[in-house]
C-alpha cells in the first residue's frame, strides 16, 4: 500500500479536529486519541487481495462495437468476463466477487445504476 499522501493526511487531520470540537472536553480527547490510533493502525488497513487467475473468461462484446448490458441475460452468471468494445450498463446492475479483464480500447460505459462490490475490473 503507497503511503498516504499530505492531501489525506490533511483531510484525516481535519476530520480528526472536527470530532474534537464536537466531543470537547477529557472524554472528547480519550475518543479523538482512540480515533487517531485506529485510523492510523497499518493492521486494520484493508488491502486489496490480488485478481484471481481465471481459466476461462467469458467474453463480452466486439472489438469497436457497443454491446448492451441488457441484451446480455443474466450478465453475473459466470464469475470471470473478458470485455471488448464499449460494455453499456443501460439498466440497473450488480457486480459482486467478478474478475473483467478488458481488451486494449475498450471501455464501460455506466447510463443506468451500477453497484460494484469485490471486483476486479
Amino acid at each position: 500500500m503507497p503511503p498516504p499522501t499530505q492531501a489525506t493526511l490533511n483531510e484525516g487531520i481535519t476530520c480528526l479536529l472536527k470530532i474534537h470540537k464536537a466531543v470537547s472536553g477529557i472524554p472528547g480527547r480519550a475518543i479523538l486519541l482512540l480515533l487517531f490510533f485506529l485510523l492510523s493502525s497499518p493492521t486494520l488497513r484493508s488491502t486489496p487481495e490480488p485478481p484471481c487467475l481465471c481459466e476461462n473468461y467469458v467474453t463480452v462484446g466486439a472489438p469497436e462495437e457497443e454491446t448492451l448490458i441488457s441484451e446480455i441475460t443474466p450478465f453475473n452468471n459466470a464469475r470471470c468476463y473478458f470485455v471488448q468494445g464499449t460494455l453499456v450498463i443501460d439498466q440497473d446492475a450488480s457486480w459482486i466477487n467478478m474478475r473483467i479483464k478488458m481488451d486494449e480500447g475498450a471501455a464501460i460505459r455506466v447510463e443506468s445504476g451500477l453497484f460494484v462490490a469485490n471486483c476486479h475490473i
